[in-house]
């Protein structure tokens, strides 16, 4: 239809659109509307729309969005191709994708829901299907919850990790106006802005994400948690970023050009305990970072699980930036980096620890050693010129030997550090300077 949609509902209770199986389909709407027009999608639906069948659509949005359904618009199955000039597909009360094979180019937004009125609509559900978008706005954009349980997604926003964008454009990859969920599938996600994105807090508990990202990896305004799937952010300006981060399990490898996990809630750049936290309890992370690899503008905890930071390779960061105490009680942590702002656990942590001013390059063997006996073994990652290590056994007190591609440096647990495993924390002993 050249002056208008090629398909619309005006008035029903509920629509289900049936792709035939074998068939090939096609709607292609007009190239313009009108500022104020109502029906402004080459498939519009102002009631609930349900699309399935095993058949093939094609969908030009040459004037606006795709597929749009002023309620809620669920897709069942097909193989189903979108190009639109704004909006890709849009259910405004909800968008639920429960299979089929999806490809979408968008001028806006990829998928989307949002209506914000509600707090009971507004949200994007994926389990299932096989799913391909490039936009140049956001490529999944919720209202208020984004969640993902399943499906195999590809998705490109804004040019990719490389490109710039205006200060106005928003970008992001995976983005929800109150949680987003990721609990299965696989998502694999090149974004010129954050590559998830919550207004509220993100929750990452199972599936794969392999995400880059032009700037944060993942950001929450509120919090983030991580205690399953395997998380991998291949480019970041920063890796993880919220006020509150945990880490109880999965695996997350963090490569960032500024700070690794920041736990910051932009209130400044005090070196005071605003009451930011990182706590880790579980999990394997992986940080090489040119800014501070783990920095809290507050306080930190860890309990459990693995932490690995390689860290800046010039003074001005550090490998760890604590504001206020960083406690630890379990877990394994090796932390290496610059030494103009190196910084290390609070002394009166239950486990104990040790710093060594020692150097190295990419490459080189990193060993922590206890009368003879190598506890830890390390290939060093990037160049590095202090270790901080604690784990079990390791006792405050006890002298050990930190050995770099066999030259032995015996530290005593315990002491030594900007903060020593000493006073406090970062903000102590000549400690780091603050997160931002």
């Amino acid at each position: 239809n050249d002056s208008g949609a090629a398909l619309s509902v005006i008035s029903a209770d509920d629509v289900a659109l049936v792709l035939e199986d074998g068939t090939s389909n096609m709607l292609s709407d007009a190239a313009t509307y009108a500022e104020d027009a109502d029906v402004n999608a080459a498939l519009y639906s102002d009631a609930d729309l349900t699309i399935s069948g095993d058949g093939a659509l094609t969908v030009e949005g040459n004037g606006n969005d795709g597929i749009t359904s002023t309620d809620d618009l669920k897709i069942l199955s097909g193989t189903i191709t979108v190009t639109a000039a704004d909006d890709g597909l849009r259910g405004k009360d909800s968008l639920t994708i429960e299979g089929g094979t999806l490809e979408v180019t968008a001028g806006g937004d990829g998928f989307t829901s949002d209506q914000d009125e509600d707090a009971t609509q507004g949200y994007l559900w994926i389990s299932a299907g096989d799913i391909t978008v490039e936009s140049g706005g956001d490529a999944f954009s919720a209202a208020t919850d984004l969640v993902i349980t399943g499906g195999d997604i590809s998705a490109t926003s804004g040019g990719g990790a490389s490109a710039r964008l205006s200060d106005e454009a928003s970008a992001k990859a995976l983005k929800g106006g109150v949680y987003v969920i990721v609990a299965g599938g696989t998502v694999d996600a090149d974004a010129a802005d954050d590559a998830v994105h919550a207004d509220g807090a993100v929750h990452i508990e199972d599936g794969e994400l392999n995400v880059a990202s032009g700037d944060d990896g993942v950001h929450a305004d509120v919090a983030v948690l991580i205690d399953g799937g395997a998380t991998t952010i291949s480019q970041s300006n920063e890796g993880v970023e919220a006020a509150a981060i945990t880490i109880a399990g999965g695996t997350l490898d963090v490569t960032a050009s500024d700070d690794g996990l920041n736990a910051s809630s932009g209130s400044g750049e005090s070196m005071q305990d605003s009451g930011e936290m990182i706590t880790i309890s579980g999990g394997d992370t992986a940080i090489d970072a040119e800014g501070d690899g783990f920095d809290s503008n507050g306080s930190a905890t860890m309990s459990g699980g693995t932490l690995t930071v390689w860290g800046p390779t010039r003074d001005g960061n550090g490998a760890l930036d604590v504001n206020g105490t960083f406690e630890v009680t379990g877990g394994t942590l090796l932390a290496a980096g610059s030494a103009g702002m190196a910084v290390a656990p609070s002394t009166d942590s239950a486990q104990g620890g040790v710093f060594a001013t020692v150097s190295g390059q990419a490459g080189s063997t990193v060993q922590i050693v206890a009368d003879g006996e190598v506890v830890a073994e390390y290939a060093a990652d990037k160049a590095f010129a202090t270790v901080v290590y604690s784990g079990e056994g390791i006792t405050s007190g006890t002298s050990y030997d930190v050995v770099v591609d066999g030259t032995s440096t015996t530290v005593t647990a315990g002491e030594g550090g900007a903060s020593g495993m000493g006073p406090g924390g970062g903000g102590g002993g000549g400690g780091g300077m603050p997160g931002r």
